[in-house]
């Protein structure tokens, strides 16, 4: 310690000599009385430091030890969620028991919610919805069509929504981030940001620095961390997104302050999401506690619901919630809660129910002209629908103009089965042919999807259900199909989906009907419809598909599900019955599908697809061309889904034989562009991919590859994405419409991704 003062002494006597020189020791010396006097801290360094990097570097130094002490976080997670909307206020809260596993995995139990939102008092029937709309696709999935939970603005429902970890990589956030953030305590910080100084307080060794940071890919995100120096451990953090990342949100702000748990780790116990999309503005408050560290969470202990309920989660009454509540309610909050419940009662009532369903079934002016007839009962669970007169006009059926009339019965039970009858019926004036379909389905196992489904019908069948767009429309992709077919599918085990089809129908070309002229003007040669002799098919069908180890959602009867992280395998077999109800066909026919989407942490993502399959049997040309696997020909100028269609293949084919075709995609998400001065404020994203398509019954083989550069779009709360590609065959000569092309995506806000 002496030695120390000496040499600091001698410091500072060689500073006061190299400013004043010997000069001053000349002057007459004059004794001062000794005092102690407290001057103020001050950092003195030896050469220039970056203060805010040696502080960032210090942090991340950290880091790899942080994930070791909190390879498991278990703890109690309250939320508090709530906005405006206009003059309505939506206010959420729930109690759970979360656990989450390094990098990714998550597990919520649920043991009290409370969805306090302005109550839907039903009045569907004044509205009025015109909707129009032409579907078509190669859907590979025998999966059931789901949506989110919760409508609104509630994104928060479990530890994984909002776990903003700053000691990861990277920072993902898919129900409102569209893409990914790299952490600012990550490996590559010094690449991704910069860091500068916004103040220091405290003594020496215990200076509390709070460090700005802002991308370096234009405004991409911006925040500040509070740091201390005593351990350097990270008390406080800010991350603010731009929003062009934002999905349904123009700003964003999310707070977090940490604790130290015993072993030194950095807990979040508090976070703070405050948004605004418009004029609505909106928070979430959530406090984590009761904190443990480090048990072993096994696959079987964690489990693949990522999200469950208690039987009773929503049946807690509010004296109950007052003892469970972290956050105290506000005399507002109080306020509406109090009315909310009182209007509960008054809404459940009978008395309130019928004079509902009254309105609602009397029989308004506008109804059959714009809004459909409505017919309900609320006690009973069920309603029924008829189209109105302005969706009943199809100018593009075959013959021209045709008229259609469409209805619904739905019946819904209290343990959520559900019955449902449907049909339509059209007539063409042209042909004077009444065509239409008739379907009874019965969901008798919503928590399996077991459903059963039997329907009957006669109409026009498009022979190649993902066509080009124009191929789509041309009279040669359809024909007659009067049937009767039978489809049951259910979940046997979790992520193994089955799908038990037979079908019965009589197949008819349509090359003896009068057929509107004004289309050959348009598609020319492709408009000719395909003439073939009349012929009965009786076909069985087997599908399979098993996503391993698939993640879900448990809410009382319902299963919501959320993917797999592994590929998704598909088996598909036919049996063409021979002379089974006059049936003419005889083969078999087998299919195996694979595909996936990773989500890389720092490269952005990919999407592939590998099919292949064949008709087995002696006599393969015997099978009628609609029977046949078909490849989209594709568009001019216009990129289709690169995951299971072509963007340069000259027209459509198809086969009995065996084939093997493979698509992928990969979007780099801005991960090279970023790193480029200038280039990155263009905001553009890479995309490259390629397919390729192998018959060699036909002599083809289709092989192309193509890159694009792509870039994200708010069009009013959605989230798109648009991309201009160029395309390429090795060894061939592309055609100019299929050179250059232009595509459009959209963002699945359930699923957290974009479509391809």
């Amino acid at each position: 310690m002496f030695a120390f003062k000496k040499i600091l002494n001698k410091f500072f006597l060689n500073i006061v000599i190299l400013f004043f020189g010997n000069s001053l020791f000349a002057q007459p010396i004059t004794i001062l009385e000794n005092k102690v006097i407290q001057l103020e801290q001050a950092m003195v360094t030896a050469e220039s430091v970056d203060i805010a990097k040696e502080v960032i570097g210090k942090l991340i130094s950290t880091r790899s030890l942080q994930q070791t002490l909190s390879k498991t976080i278990q703890c109690s997670t309250y939320v508090k969620s709530s906005y405006q909307q206009g003059d309505d206020p939506f206010f959420l809260e729930f109690l759970s028991y979360s656990s989450y596993k390094r990098p990714d995995e998550y597990r919520d139990f649920i043991i009290a919610i409370d969805d306090h939102a302005v109550i839907d008092r039903g009045d569907f029937d004044q509205e009025i919805e015109v909707n129009f709309s032409i579907e078509f696709g190669n859907d590979n999935s025998l999966l059931p069509s789901q949506s989110d939970l919760y409508s609104g603005q509630h994104f928060y429902q479990g530890y994984g929504d909002g776990n903003v970890d700053f000691f990861s990589n990277t920072i993902i956030l898919p129900k409102i981030l569209s893409a990914k953030i790299p952490s600012p305590l990550a490996f590559d910080a010094f690449l991704n940001y910069r860091y500068q100084v916004k103040s220091i307080e405290g003594i020496a060794g215990e200076f509390i620095y709070t460090i700005e940071f802002i991308s370096k890919k234009q405004n991409f995100v911006r925040g500040s961390l509070k740091i201390n120096e005593d351990g350097w451990v990270l008390e406080e953090s800010v991350l603010e997104p731009h929003k062009s990342v934002l999905i349904n949100l123009t700003g964003l702000k999310i707070s977090q302050d940490y604790i130290q748990s015993i072993s030194g780790a950095s807990l979040v116990n508090q976070r703070y999401f405050q948004w605004h999309l418009k004029s609505d503005t909106g928070s979430v408050r959530v406090i984590h506690s009761d904190f443990i560290l480090n048990e072993n969470l096994s696959r079987k202990k964690m489990g693949l619901a990522v999200r469950s309920y208690a039987e009773d989660a929503y049946e807690i009454d509010q004296s109950k919630w007052s003892s469970l509540r972290k956050i105290p309610l506000a005399f507002e909050e109080k306020k509406f809660i109090s009315k909310q419940d009182s209007l509960t009662v008054y809404f459940d009532s009978d008395e309130y129910v019928d004079s509902l369903d009254a309105f609602v079934n009397k029989l308004h002016w506008y109804e059959p002209l714009f809004s459909g007839i409505h017919f309900r009962s609320r006690k009973k669970g069920y309603r029924f629908y008829l189209d109105p007169l302005i969706n009943q006009f199809n100018p593009l059926g075959i013959g021209g103009w045709r008229q259609q009339i469409g209805s619904l019965f739905m019946r819904n039970f209290k343990n959520d089965q559900r019955l449902t009858l449907s049909g339509y019926t059209n007539y063409g004036f042209s042909n004077q042919d009444l065509k239409g379909e008739f379907a009874i389905n019965y969901l008798y196992e919503p928590k399996s999807f077991r459903e059963l489904e039997i329907a009957i019908g006669d109409d026009y069948m498009m022979i190649n259900t993902y066509e080009s767009i124009l191929g789509t429309f041309a009279r040669r992709n359809f024909a007659r199909r009067q049937f009767v077919n039978f489809m049951h599918r259910f979940e046997l085990i979790n992520g193994l989906f089955v799908r038990l089809t037979y079908d019965y129908s009589k197949r008819s070309s349509i090359s003896n009907l009068t057929l509107n002229d004004s289309w050959d003007q348009l598609l020319g040669d492709i408009n000719s419809p395909q003439y073939f002799p009349d012929y009965t098919v009786s076909i069985a069908g087997i599908e399979i598909q098993y996503r391993h180890r698939q993640r879900f959602i448990m809410k009382k009867n319902r299963k919501l599900l959320l993917g797999s992280k592994y590929p998704t395998l598909t088996l598909e077999y036919r049996r063409g019955i021979p002379n089974w109800f006059g049936s003419n066909v005889n083969y078999n026919l087998l299919r195996l599908q694979a595909f996936d989407d990773i989500q890389w942490p720092r490269l952005g993502y990919s999407n592939w697809f590998i099919g292949m399959g064949s008709f087995l049997g002696s006599n393969l040309d015997s099978i009628r061309f609609i029977e046949h696997k078909f490849f989209r020909g594709s568009d001019n100028y216009l990129f289709s889904n690169p995951t299971n269609s072509f963007q340069a293949l000259d027209s459509t084919y198809h086969t009995a034989r065996p084939y093997i075709e493979i698509y992928g995609i990969h979007h780099f998400q801005g991960s090279i562009f970023q790193q480029i001065p200038f280039v990155n404020s263009l905001k553009f994203e890479i995309a490259v991919g390629g397919s390729a398509l192998y018959i060699p019954s036909l002599n083809k083989n289709q092989f192309e590859t193509f890159f694009g550069l792509e870039k994200p779009f708010k069009f009013f709360d959605e989230m798109l994405k648009y991309g201009l590609y160029y395309v390429i065959t090795p060894g061939s000569t592309i055609r100019q419409g299929f050179r250059m092309k232009i595509g459009l995506e959209g963002y699945d806000r359930y699923r957290g991704k974009w479509d391809y």
